[in-house]
């Protein structure tokens, strides 16, 4: 506090003079009287208390808060901060003064992004004059390309779209290439080219089964995976069994091969005398082995007279030197 007045200029003070005190610039009375009297050579006691001026609450700021490191008063500061995605614009701190808090409180305006660049091969969307925090583009390429990178770029507080841009890359297949004995499912074979995450199924060949490994392939990054698909001969197994003939298997029982028939000596065959191992099965038949037509046998002869039992026989009796030939029996 200081004394109120000129008083100060004066060097002696009269018996019962007055003088008034004041609280200094920021602050206030508290308590007590600002007035003391000389008396008798001495001052009355001071009384007067002051105690720093409180400005209170500086206000509220939209999109932001108002902190108060030390308080809020006299001298002290407010420290206006916007929210993440939001700039300041007008001053960021506010002083407790005299008559209250200096300047106006500042406004917090959200960020702008200006709108980002095209890509090759590829857009985004949507397309506007500006774009504001958190707004998010979505990007996406022509047929026959691969996006490369994030499918999306966001406003970031700092006024720039994150992460960087992608790229359309040509990352497609040629047509694919079966392995041995096998085919492709799907009619495809009109497509050029097969975009990037392509699946593609191959199939055995007729007359042929599935081995081992898995029948698909997957286009990634311009190339095929691995064809794991193995494809061997299907087996028919054995042909049957044939009564008075064998069957025989010259190079084996699978797709292709040939079962060859033979009837016994004395047998002759009714059909065809080769079957062959197709993709369902032995082809046709079996054949029969039938007994020959000449497979004649005698069965006694008694004074110089046979009997047979066959084709045409001929009895031939003796008598004298002269054969009688008789019909057959």
């Amino acid at each position: 506090m200081n004394v109120k007045g000129n008083k100060m200029l004066l060097e002696k003070f009269p018996d019962g003079t007055k003088a008034s005190f004041a609280c200094d610039v920021g602050y206030t009375s508290a308590a007590g009287s600002p007035v003391v009297t000389c008396a008798a050579g001495s001052w009355s006691p001071v009384t007067l208390k002051c105690e720093r001026k409180n400005c209170g609450p500086a206000g509220e700021v939209t999109d932001g808060h108002v902190d108060y490191p030390e308080g809020t008063e006299f001298g002290d500061k407010a420290v206006i901060t916007c929210f993440t995605g939001f700039t300041l614009v007008g001053e960021s701190e506010r002083i407790c003064g005299d008559h209250g808090w200096s300047g106006r409180l500042p406004d917090c305006e959200v960020v702008t992004c200006d709108p980002p660049p095209e890509i090759v091969n590829g857009a985004f969307t949507p397309s506007k004059d500006s774009y504001v925090y958190l707004d998010v583009v979505q990007y996406s390429c022509e047929k026959y390309y691969t996006l490369i990178g994030s499918k999306t770029r966001t406003c970031s507080e700092d006024g720039t779209f994150k992460p960087d841009p992608p790229a359309c890359v040509d990352q497609n297949c040629p047509r694919p290439v079966p392995g041995p004995n096998m085919n492709v499912k799907e009619n495809i074979f009109y497509l050029e080219k097969f975009p990037d995450g392509t699946k593609v199924s191959f199939a055995c060949d007729v007359g042929y089964t599935s081995a081992a490994g898995s029948p698909v392939v997957t286009c990634a990054a311009g190339s095929w995976s691995p064809v794991t698909l193995r494809c061997k001969k299907k087996s028919c197994g054995l042909a049957g069994k044939v009564t008075n003939g064998r069957i025989d298997y010259p190079k084996g029982k699978e797709f292709g091969d040939k079962a060859v028939i033979v009837c016994d000596s004395g047998y002759t065959l009714a059909g065809a005398s080769e079957i062959t191992c197709g993709d369902q099965g032995w082809s046709g038949s079996l054949p029969i082995c039938e007994a020959s037509g000449n497979n004649s046998v005698v069965l006694a002869s008694v004074a110089g007279i046979s009997v047979l039992i066959g084709a045409a026989a001929m009895i031939i009796a003796r008598q004298g030197n002269h054969p009688s030939p008789v019909g057959p029996i």
